[in-house]
């Protein structure tokens, strides 16, 4: 996979990562100066959304796309926008345990999830 640049040529086929929105796209026409972003609502999308990176998989709403990690630990850190009600973890393999951790921070709740690998 590539990044996405603007001053690159793509052709029907090719896929490129667009770092803005951490997602992965496919180009479905030969064009030159559309970013996949904009792209993807026009009429005729010249560009299709795959998937979310592979970073972001873990939290693109679905729950048969997998992140991939190579490390022995995995931390992910975020402050949601809303209140976190529910966590759930669906597909882990290889994963020996999960520690989540609420913390308070000038008044936002930042998540710490950590995941250690067997």
């Amino acid at each position: 996979m590539t990044l996405f640049s603007i001053d690159t040529p793509y052709y029907n086929g090719d896929q490129a990562i667009l770092t803005s929105t951490h997602k992965l796209y496919q180009c479905t026409a030969d064009n030159t100066l559309e970013s996949p972003d904009v792209a993807v609502e026009l009429t005729s999308p010249t560009w299709v959304e795959v998937s979310a990176t592979n970073k972001y998989r873990a939290f693109d709403y679905t729950i048969n796309t997998k992140a991939e990690h190579n490390s022995t630990v995995d931390t992910f850190i975020f402050t949601p926008g809303e209140p976190v009600t529910n966590i759930g973890f669906f597909g882990m393999s290889g994963v020996s345990v999960v520690y989540v951790q609420f913390m308070r921070m000038m008044l936002r709740v930042t998540l710490f999830i950590t995941a250690v690998r067997v």
